[in-house]
């Protein structure tokens, strides 16, 4: 086995300790690179959180504008609908008035002919 000197042992060691050292400075570097990659996948969830709480909120607004929307809606529909029962009703009810009148005056006129022709 050939010897090897001091110097190259000192040498050899410096060098062990010199990659070790590196080999350190490379994990750590890896663990913060990791480590921002964490740090910035989680500040764009939380950005993309915020963006998705903004997007519920618009569409809570939304829908609460469509549910209003629906009662005014359905309100005037009903309003429409008394409204034109209504308006049946009194058209029915001056038909029938008329036509009692009308039955009103013809008995009249029957009785009051009658009346002439018994003279």
């Amino acid at each position: 086995m050939p010897r090897t000197s001091k110097n190259t042992q000192f040498k050899g060691g410096q060098l062990d300790a010199a990659r070790h050292a590196k080999s350190e400075k490379q994990a750590i570097a890896e663990s913060d690179t990791a480590w921002d990659d964490l740090w910035s996948n989680f500040n764009e969830s939380k950005a993309y959180a915020k963006q998705l709480e903004h997007t519920l909120s618009d569409k809570v607004a939304e829908c609460e504008k469509l549910s209003s929307d629906l009662q005014n809606s359905l309100q005037k529909l009903q309003q429409f609908k008394i409204d034109s029962l209504q308006k049946k009703y009194n058209e029915r009810y001056k038909e029938l008035r008329l036509e009692r009148q009308t039955v009103k005056h013809c008995q009249t006129k029957i009785k009051q002919l009658e009346e002439q022709m018994k003279c």
